[in-house]
């Protein structure tokens, strides 16, 4: 009761908001995707207390989900919608067996060998967050040292309850977010390291240039043009254009340490951009100033590989993103990012609302992607069996820790075991 709503996960967000409206009591409760950022654990203990309140209290539910297992755990009666038509209904199992032997097969990783370079050590970091209410101090979140090393082209899912830091050690990868102490190191060429969590160093700023993160509950702008997005992100994070807008700080007097701070805000989701810089009297428009676009005739050339590699039309670069189904908004975000050929890909909740067919697509896809440009990934999903075909090795973070490493399969069955719902 004493946090402020923004803060909370995306889980967290999804439970307040079914308790609000469970405060008033209705006769009829309308559920869209109610659970799709829970973790599998909180997920079933959202959804038996609605199924308590449907037999308690008499209110009848009418449930929007993607996910067969939240029908089959809730719903009574099925009814199949495609293209804003009922095209079937029925018993659970019997609507839920159509729609998934829609699922294309499971594609095979690429095999990793045994020895590889290490792309990215963490190496002690600790991070600490509080907030101020109700004049209280309290601690949100503590990650108390953090070590982790990564191997380059791996795979690497990141499970555990929500509000647990999950999200924070994505945020500190990207350097979005700096650690209290401890350093986030990423290999630039054949044997050096540079911490990306020193803010004005050079040698940060492009190592930070070959990484790109897909936030959680991210939009591409529904007006903006397909290839303005390529455009834009392309003169943000080509390693190039980061070298000409050095040049063109330097003309303007703008030191690294602001030139490092405006291609971090870069990085955030746009709202937190706009907020950020609104703090300091400036807008949006700076970093059009600093980051000039590419040509769409370049931006094609680099996005077409990328959109082949995700299976996306090439005629959607003419369009807006708004016109993109939402499986095809996820892999053109994730072209989008891959355009400007990071080495390091950061997707936390890429899965978010999707159906089963649609998270098998783009499962596939970021497979594909690694396999053909080697590119290390890490994944952060509450979509246990995804997390199982999709990577080499997963972590398991609680309370801030990592508290397992190993075989996705150990890993997701160990967190199913612990038994423990998010707090």
């Amino acid at each position: 009761q004493k946090y402020f709503y923004p803060i909370l996960s995306g889980g967290e967000k999804q439970r307040v908001l079914l308790a609000r409206q469970l405060a008033k009591s209705p006769s009829l409760l309308l559920l869209d995707e109610p659970s799709t950022m829970s973790d599998q654990l909180s997920r079933e203990q959202l959804l038996d207390s609605v199924k308590s309140v449907n037999e308690a209290m008499g209110i009848s539910v009418l449930l929007v989900s993607h996910m067969p297992e939240v029908h089959r755990h809730l719903s009574d009666r099925l009814i199949w919608v495609d293209k804003g038509r009922i095209i079937d209904e029925g018993e659970v199992e019997e609507i839920t067996g159509k729609f998934l032997a829609q699922l294309e097969p499971i594609k095979p990783l690429a095999p990793i060998k045994d020895e590889r370079d290490i792309m990215i050590d963490i190496d002690g970091v600790w991070k600490k967050y509080v907030i101020y209410t109700s004049n209280t101090l309290i601690k949100t979140i503590e990650m108390p040292d953090i070590n982790l090393k990564i191997p380059r082209g791996d795979i690497l899912g990141v499970i555990g309850p929500s509000a647990m830091g999950k999200t924070v050690l994505m945020r500190l990868l990207s350097g979005i977010e700096q650690p209290d102490r401890g350093y986030v190191l990423y290999r630039i060429g054949t044997v050096d390291f540079a911490n990306i969590a020193a803010i004005g160093s050079r040698r940060a700023i492009e190592a930070r240039s070959k990484l790109g993160i897909l936030h959680q509950e991210f939009t591409l702008p529904p007006y903006q043009l397909v290839q303005n997005a390529f455009a834009q992100k392309l003169g943000i994070k080509k390693l190039e254009m980061v070298r000409q807008a050095m040049d063109i700080a330097k003309e303007q007097g703008i030191s690294d340490v602001t030139l490092d701070a405006l291609l971090r805000i870069a990085d955030m989701s746009e709202l937190e951009a706009k907020q950020k810089l609104e703090e300091v009297g400036l807008s949006m428009d700076i970093l059009d100033e600093l980051f000039p676009k590419f040509p769409p005739s370049e931006a094609f050339k680099a996005a077409k590989p990328f959109l082949d590699a995700l299976n996306l039309p090439e005629e959607l670069f003419e369009r807006h993103n708004g016109e993109a189904s939402a499986g095809e908004h996820v892999r053109l975000a994730i072209a989008v990012l891959m355009a400007a050929k990071p080495e390091v890909l950061l997707l936390d909740e890429p899965f978010g609302d999707l159906d089963p067919i649609s998270m098998r697509i783009i499962a596939n896809s970021i497979k594909e992607l690694n396999r053909k440009f080697n590119t290390t990934i890490l994944v952060v999903s509450h979509q246990l069996d995804v997390v199982r075909e999709l990577a080499h090795e997963a972590i398991m973070i609680d309370e801030g820790e990592i508290v397992m490493r190993g075989d996705p399969d150990k890993v997701c069955d160990a967190f199913i075991a612990l038994g423990k719902p998010e707090q």
